[in-house]
């Protein structure tokens, strides 16, 4: 097979297809992979040019609310990315506990004042609390997983960015499509060569070198009706519910309707993968609704239950919806 050059070499990104509040979402989302990875400093300089790239193409956007998928947003204000702060570190504090235990010291560092401190949080205290989030996912970015990761460390950023522009713009909001267009270039150039960076830390292994880009942020993802799946499962079998990529647009309902036999459910890489560490049991006659990032990686496409018994037959009933 004769390698195609262009997507070798060329500039892959010069897609009408990816719009640009998608390509601005995957260029952050590529910063906290960076970042995360960045523990011999290999990517200093990459990321360098990486941020500042994206922080160009964001300003020309506007500031874009990094939530809407579709089109031009509107400016998120400070008041927006606050809430948006304290409602994430309400939502996500559980499993935060569970992931890291809830009398670590590595659970502190997020939490020294009781989840209190952020449903109280001003806008005064907004910098000194996202920059200790921002700190804690950086030091806690395996346990936590790169999705969480990155989505608590972009509060500290945004709020940056935002205060900034505030100040130097006094709010105002002006179109600029028109520069949008010089530094999306530059961005993507930018991290074409973050790709070809990490390709010559890792030639010809596409598991470690894929592993920071998460590709689907590009393109719109299908949309998908209510699933409804009801069924039993073998003593210690594996058995799978789903193949598809999640987002956190969706939501999962596990209930456990067996009577003697805890199961596991948890997204995987492949089709038969064991539980990880963030697969949520769910007890006999109990049920759990689930965001998809607290069960794994968003690129693992296999959702998957276990059942943990050695002697008992087991049975579910699960709703996915999104």
């Amino acid at each position: 097979m004769i390698p195609n050059l262009d997507m070798i070499f060329g500039d892959f990104f010069d897609d009408p297809h990816i719009i640009n509040i998608r390509f601005y979402n995957f260029g952050k989302n590529l910063l906290g992979h960076l970042i995360a990875a960045n523990t011999a400093h290999e990517y200093d300089a990459i990321i360098a040019t990486v941020t500042a790239k994206v922080n160009d193409f964001g300003k020309d956007l506007g500031e874009v609310d990094t939530s809407t998928i579709t089109g031009f947003g509107k400016r998120k204000t400070n008041d927006e990315l606050l809430a948006s702060f304290k409602k994430t570190m309400s939502d996500e504090e559980p499993f935060i506990a569970r992931s890291l235990g809830i009398d670590s010291t590595e659970y502190l560092d997020f939490y020294p004042h009781k989840i209190s401190e952020y449903s109280g949080a001003t806008k005064l205290r907004m910098n000194i609390l996202s920059n200790r989030v921002n700190v804690a996912a950086t030091a806690n970015a395996t346990a936590l997983g790169a999705p969480l990761t990155t989505i608590l460390k972009s509060f500290f950023t945004d709020w940056e960015i935002n205060r900034t522009a505030q100040e130097t713009q006094k709010g105002v909001v002006h179109d600029h499509k028109g520069d949008a267009i010089t530094t999306r270039k530059a961005l993507e150039l930018a991290i074409l060569t973050a790709i070809h960076t990490v390709g010559l830390k890792y030639p010809g292994d596409v598991v470690s070198a894929g592993a920071l880009f998460d590709f689907t942020l590009l393109f719109a993802v299908t949309r998908h009706k209510q699933i409804d799946l009801v069924g039993t499962i073998e003593k210690e079998e594996i058995k799978e519910l789903a193949n598809r990529l999640f987002t956190d647009t969706a939501t999962i309902t596990f209930s456990n309707t067996g009577i003697n036999a805890d199961l596991e459910i948890y997204l995987s890489g492949t089709i038969d993968g064991l539980p990880t560490s963030y697969a949520i049991t769910v007890k006999p006659g109990q049920s759990s609704v689930i965001k998809p990032s607290h069960l794994g990686d968003l690129k693992n496409p296999f959702l998957l239950i276990k059942n943990t018994s050695t002697i008992n037959e087991g049975s579910y009933e699960v709703v996915i919806l999104g």
